[in-house]
């Protein structure tokens, strides 16, 4: 997740659905809680103030899911929205152990509107993300479990500091405790 801003959250919900335990298939994936425009409008629509994501249970995800119990992510201050997402909405479910630096702190997602007439859409930061616990990312970022500051070699290098600090735990199959 190093590096990678954020991206589509239907994406970042299918990966969640395919790593998640599979007993948690199904389950809550996050909540979306809206501006108080949106928020009004999402009522009068649904009945519902909030909107709800849940993990994907379907052929694909129940086939191809890989029933993880514990997943290290490698994150960095350029890790945001998506990324963050994944951490957050995992967390309730699995051991997710955060190995890097600070990620951005970006829990806030946009939504796209658009009229025919103009050439031009607007994506404006409507909601803010909460996982199954109702904790958000925090607006200062993600701290790592295992800081290790990044000496820059080739992703897959395995001196690269974040990959080697992965792998040496995965080896030594270390106990940690958060």
């Amino acid at each position: 997740l190093r590096g990678n801003p954020g991206g589509y959250i239907n994406t970042c919900r299918h990966l969640a659905s395919l790593i998640v335990p599979r007993e948690h298939i199904g389950k809550l994936f996050a909540t979306y809680r809206y501006n108080s425009l949106r928020t009004k409008q999402l009522y009068e629509e649904t009945g519902s103030p909030l909107r709800y994501e849940y993990l994907k249970d379907d052929y694909i995800t129940q086939q191809r899911n890989l029933d993880m119990k514990r997943l290290l992510c490698l994150v960095n201050k350029s890790s945001a929205s998506c990324s963050e997402l994944l951490i957050n909405s995992l967390s309730p479910y699995m051991d997710v152990i955060v190995i890097g630096e600070t990620s951005r702190g970006k829990d806030v997602g946009m939504e796209v509107y658009s009229n025919p007439q103009y050439k031009y859409v607007l994506q404006p930061i409507v909601f803010r993300t909460y996982n199954a616990l109702g904790d958000s990312v925090p607006m200062t970022g993600i701290e790592p479990d295992i800081y290790v500051k990044s000496n820059y070699l080739q992703l897959g290098d395995v001196n690269e500091s974040y990959l080697k600090t992965a792998l040496t735990y995965i080896i030594n199959n270390e106990s940690y405790e958060k």
